[in-house]
C-alpha cells in the first residue's frame, strides 16, 4: 500500500501550510487555511475521499477555510466528515451554522482537550499531544480534563446546534441555498436565526501536536518455511495465506509490519517549547534502538527528517499560475504579483531538514523518503506565454481606441478602485469576492471580503501589505454568504498584530446596514460611530441600499465632500432601490455573475447577467 504526504501551500501571512495524508482509499487533512480550495483546484487535488480534518490549532490561521470547504464537500456529495481539534472547535462550528448549512452533511466534531487522547479510525490513528504556553500572555492557562465518559454533555450539544430536520420540515436546501428562498416574512421563519444563543466561552491557548500511526500491513509470505513444513509449490502456497488448515498461516508469514509513524508539530512561538519538550508523550518515539518506534516525517520540529515551515524560512513565489497568464494579458491592469523565491532566512547547512514549498511530497510507503516528483517553485519569469496572438492584437488596438480620447479632470479622478476579487460563490481558481476602494488622503474601504482576501492583499502590495492594512477605514458586507465575509477575520487579525493594540478595540465600530437605509435617522452609538466614519473618509453621506439577492441584503452608496459618488450593489438582482441610489454617480460597481442568455438562471438565484449590470448603469 503507498501513502505520502503532501503540503499545499507554505507558511505566510495566510497561515500555516494545509497537509494532506493520502492513502488508497482515504485522505486526512491537517489544518485549512483560507486559499486552500483555490491550491486544491489549482493543483488538481481531489478531495472526494477526504475523511477527516485534524487542526493544530482552534484559531482563524489553522481553520479559516474549513467553512467554505464545508459547503464545498456537502454539494459534491460528501455526507460524513469528521473533525478534530482542541477546546471550543464545536463551538466555532456551531458560531457558523447561520451560513454553513447542509441538512444532509453530517459532521461530527471532535474535541482532544487532554494529552493521550485520540482518533482512529481502522486506518489512521492520531494521539493528541496538547501543549499550553509556559510564558507570555497566556501562561498559566489551565490544562482542561477530560470529560468522564459519566458525564452527559446532551445539553451542550442541545444549546450549541439547532435541532435536525425531520421527515416534515420542509425540503433541504439544494446548492442555491437560502438565496431562493422567499422573501415575504421569510427572514423570520428560518430557524437558523430562532436557535438558541451560543454559551459563552474563553479563549483557549493550547496548540496540538500530532503522533500518528498509519495502518499495520500483513507480512510477507515466506516460502521456504511453508517448503519445510512439506507443502509443495503451486496452489497450496495462496491456500495458505488465505487460511491453511493442517498448516496455520502464522507459520509461513513473516510478523505483521508495524504502520508508519509521522508526527505533525504546531509550535507558535518560544512560549510553547518549555511545554512541548516536558510532554512525556514523545519518550517512546526518541528509542533509536526500536526503529518500529521511530517517526519515519516530522513536520515543523524534532526528527531525522524535518519539514520545516515558517515565514521567514519559506520562499513566497507566485502560486497561481492564473497571474502569470493575465499579466502577459495586459500588465498594466495585472501586475505581477509580489514573490520572492528566496527565503528570508535560509535554513542553515547540515542540518537534515527542509523547507517546506507548494506540493512538496513525502512518501511514507513503500519506502520513505522525498517523492522524486519533488514540488518545483513556479518560476514566472520562465513560464511560456499562453496568450493567443489576436487577443494581444485587440489588447493593442483597445489601448489606442483609449488613448486617443483623452478624458479631462473630473471629482475623484485620483481614486483607486483595487478589484482584489471579482465574485463566486465559492473560493475558486480565478476569483473570490473583494474590492478595495482607496481614497487619497483618507484612507480605504474594503467592499466585502471573501476568504483569501488577505492573502490576495498580499500578493498586491508585497512589503507595503501592512501599510494598506492601516488605511483600511471601513470593511462593508454586503450580505452574510460565506464568499462575502470568510476573509474579514483574516483581515482583523492583521490589522491588530500591526496596529497599537491598545487603541484597536476601542476605535472598531459595527454599524449594521439596517440603520443606515435612506430616510432612517440614525441616533446614539450609530450616529456617533456614522459621524466618525464620516469624518475620517471626508464622507458627506454613507447609505446603505435594500437589493434583491437573500435575507439582509445590501448595497452601498458614499458620496465624498469633493463631489464625487460611488454605488456597489453586492449581489442582487436589477431593482428600483439601487437605481435610485446610483443617480448621479460618478462609479457604479454592480455584479454580473451571468452570463447573457442565462436570464431564468440568474432570476432563480437572484443575480444578474452582464447586459442587466449594463442597463442598470443606462438608468
Amino acid at each position: 500500500m503507498k501513502s505520502h504526504v503532501q503540503f499545499l501551500g507554505q507558511s505566510s501571512p495566510e497561515g500555516p501550510p494545509t497537509l494532506i495524508i493520502h492513502y488508497d482509499k482515504h485522505r486526512y487533512m491537517f489544518n485549512c487555511r483560507e486559499g486552500t480550495q483555490r491550491l486544491c483546484v489549482e493543483e488538481r487535488v481531489r478531495l472526494s475521499k477526504l475523511n477527516s480534518i485534524f487542526f493544530t490549532r482552534v484559531q482563524w490561521g489553522c481553520m479559516g477555510g474549513m467553512f467554505g470547504m464545508l459547503l464545498t464537500l456537502a454539494d459534491a456529495g460528501v455526507r460524513k466528515l469528521d473533525i478534530y481539534g482542541g477546546k471550543n472547535l464545536t463551538h466555532s462550528l456551531a458560531a457558523a451554522r447561520s451560513f454553513v448549512y447542509r441538512t444532509n452533511f453530517e459532521i461530527n466534531a471532535h474535541e482532544l482537550t487532554c494529552s493521550g487522547m485520540s482518533a482512529d479510525d481502522g486506518n489512521l490513528k492520531a494521539m493528541a499531544v496538547v501543549v499550553l504556553p509556559t510564558k507570555g500572555r497566556y501562561a498559566g492557562a489551565k490544562r482542561p480534563r477530560s470529560p468522564s465518559p459519566a458525564e452527559s454533555t446532551s445539553e451542550e450539544h442541545d444549546q450549541e446546534f439547532p435541532p435536525e430536520r425531520t421527515e416534515t420540515d420542509s425540503p433541504a436546501p439544494t446548492a442555491l441555498d437560502a438565496a431562493c428562498e422567499p422573501l415575504e416574512n421569510s427572514r423570520y421563519r428560518d430557524t437558523r436565526y430562532m436557535s438558541q444563543q451560543l454559551p459563552r466561552t474563553r479563549r483557549c491557548p493550547a496548540a496540538l501536536t500530532y503522533i500518528c500511526h498509519g495502518p499495520t500491513r500483513k507480512g510477507k509470505f515466506d516460502p521456504n518455511a511453508a517448503k519445510a513444513l512439506g507443502v509443495k509449490p503451486g496452489p497450496l502456497f495462496g491456500r495458505l495465506q488465505r487460511d491453511g488448515s493442517a498448516v496455520q498461516p502464522d507459520q509461513v508469514m513473516a510478523p505483521d509490519i508495524p504502520g508508519h509513524i509521522f508526527i505533525v508539530v504546531d509550535c507558535p512561538n518560544v512560549d510553547y517549547i518549555d511545554g512541548l519538550l516536558a510532554s512525556r508523550e514523545f519518550d517512546s518515539y526518541q528509542d533509536t534502538t526500536d526503529t518500529a518506534r521511530q517517526p519515519k516525517l516530522v513536520v515543523h520540529l524534532i526528527g531525522d527528517d524535518h519539514v520545516v515551515s515558517s515565514e521567514r524560512v519559506c520562499a513566497q513565489p507566485v502560486l497561481f499560475r492564473i497571474n502569470s497568464n493575465c499579466h502577459n494579458w495586459d500588465d498594466e491592469i495585472f501586475p505581477v504579483p509580489y514573490y520572492n523565491n528566496l527565503p528570508s532566512e535560509p535554513l542553515p547547512e547540515g542540518l537534515r531538514a527542509t523547507a517546506c514549498r507548494n506540493m512538496l511530497k513525502f512518501q511514507l510507503e513503500p519506502k520513505a523518503g522525498f517523492a522524486k516528483d519533488d514540488a518545483v517553485i513556479f518560476d514566472h519569469l520562465s513560464h511560456p506565454d499562453e496568450t493567443s496572438p489576436e487577443y494581444k492584437e485587440a489588447v493593442v488596438r483597445a489601448r489606442q481606441a483609449a488613448g486617443s480620447k483623452p478624458v479631462d479632470a473630473f471629482p475623484g479622478d485620483k481614486v483607486h478602485i483595487v478589484t482584489l476579487g471579482t465574485g463566486s460563490s465559492l473560493p475558486a481558481k480565478y476569483r473570490n469576492v473583494a474590492t478595495l476602494v482607496k481614497i487619497p488622503g483618507f484612507g480605504s474601504i474594503m467592499l466585502d471580503a471573501g476568504e483569501g482576501t488577505l492573502g490576495q492583499m498580499m500578493r498586491r502590495f508585497g512589503d507595503a501589505l501592512d501599510d494598506e492594512l492601516n488605511a483600511i477605514r471601513c470593511i462593508f458586507v454586503s450580505h452574510l454568504h460565506a464568499d462575502h465575509h470568510l476573509g474579514v477575520i483574516q483581515l482583523l487579525r492583521r490589522h491588530r498584530q500591526y496596529s497599537d493594540v491598545e487603541q484597536f478595540a476601542t476605535n472598531m465600530h459595527v454599524i449594521q446596514n439596517e440603520h443606515i437605509l435612506p430616510g432612517k435617522e440614525p441616533h446614539g452609538y450609530v450616529l456617533e460611530s456614522l459621524d466618525q466614519l464620516r469624518q475620517a473618509l471626508g464622507l458627506q453621506a454613507v447609505n446603505a441600499v435594500e437589493v434583491v439577492h437573500c435575507r439582509w441584503a445590501y448595497g452601498l452608496s458614499v458620496t465624498h465632500a469633493s463631489g464625487w459618488k460611488l454605488v456597489y450593489s453586492g449581489d442582487t438582482r436589477p431593482c428600483d432601490s439601487l437605481v435610485r441610489a446610483g443617480q448621479d454617480a460618478t462609479l457604479l460597481i454592480h455584479e454580473a455573475t451571468m452570463e447573457d442568455g442565462m436570464q431564468a438562471e440568474a432570476r432563480t438565484k437572484r443575480h444578474a447577467t452582464v447586459g442587466e449590470a449594463i442597463d442598470m448603469g443606462k438608468k
